[in-house]
């Protein structure tokens, strides 16, 4: 079994580093992971130098927000260069334009009455860019705010499973009442900058994307479709299976594990139909597309 979706506390929501996961991953019986962190690259190092002391195999990558005719997409790198300069360039870019938005949500948030420092925001997400898990960590650590009646159904209440999901879900999305527009980082720039890096591009848990927009993002270079993930029922897997082998894409898998306590329904490694044959198919895929060993960068 394969998991090529993981989150690491290199992303401000994931609860476990890397090595932890790696001990967890051999304990699955998984035979390859890939650390897919938020805008972020950092824990590639660790997981490539590490994971065959647990007999696993490693594969490069990460998660990239991108935004494409309006629609928030989440594009996977895998196998890319971690030394080039063009995925590097595009990171550090991401990271000071979240870095941006972070203090205007925060700034929002205290005039909607929640009383929330910046200062305690950047130490929650451990100073990577913030996600709804820091903003609402934040505003729970002020005992003022616990009587606010609005958190009640993330304490207490019919959120309390998913509790920082939830809260995102409810106030940091667009038309929520703490959303704050970024600059958006087009798709195109995300698959250029992983294309130019040696790797390959691949759409994370797309649901709801139409073939048409398919069709777009494989003319910009799209290589791959994460079929196999928490996000999908049976009908989505087929019809992204059906629309992988139709347009000669790879198929991926992967959970978006990022901890128990961030999204209780998503196990490490649990996903179906994630043979290890997934990553062999990658690996000859990359081969014929750059005709060199994945490895060898």
């Amino acid at each position: 079994m394969v998991d090529l979706h993981i989150h690491t506390t290199f992303s401000s929501d994931g609860i476990y580093r890397p090595l932890t996961l790696l001990r967890k991953a051999q304990t699955k019986g998984l035979k390859a992971i890939s650390f897919t962190d938020h805008n972020e690259i950092q824990a590639n190092f660790i997981g490539a130098k590490n994971a065959s002391k647990f007999s696993i195999k490693y594969i490069t990558g990460t998660e990239i927000t991108s935004y494409y005719n309006g629609k928030e997409l989440h594009i996977l790198g895998y196998l890319f260069d971690l030394n080039s300069k063009f995925i590097s360039k595009l990171i550090h870019h991401i990271k000071n334009i979240k870095i941006q938005q972070a203090k205007k949500i925060c700034k929002k948030l205290n005039d909607l009455g929640f009383e929330i420092y910046e200062e305690d925001v950047f130490r929650f997400s451990r100073e990577h860019p913030p996600t709804g898990v820091s903003f609402l960590k934040s505003i729970l650590k002020n005992k003022k705010n616990l009587k606010d009646e609005r958190l009640i159904p993330y304490i207490t209440g019919e959120k309390r499973r998913s509790p920082y999901m939830h809260f995102y879900n409810d106030w940091l999305k667009p038309d929520k009442p703490a959303y704050v527009p970024e600059k958006e980082i087009t798709t195109e720039e995300v698959i250029y900058a992983i294309i130019k890096s040696w790797g390959l591009a691949v759409i994370a848990h797309p649901q709801n994307l139409f073939e048409a927009e398919l069709i777009e993002l494989i003319k910009m270079g799209l290589k791959g479709i994460e079929v196999y993930t928490t996000y999908h029922n049976s009908q989505q897997r087929f019809y992204y299976r059906e629309l992988a082998e139709k347009y000669n894409l790879v198929i991926t898998a992967g959970s978006d594990f990022h901890g128990e306590r961030i999204k209780k329904d998503v196990k490490l490694g649990e996903i179906g139909n994630n043979n290890f044959t997934i990553v062999e198919k990658m690996e000859d895929y990359y081969k014929n597309l750059y005709d060199k060993d994945p490895y060898s960068l």
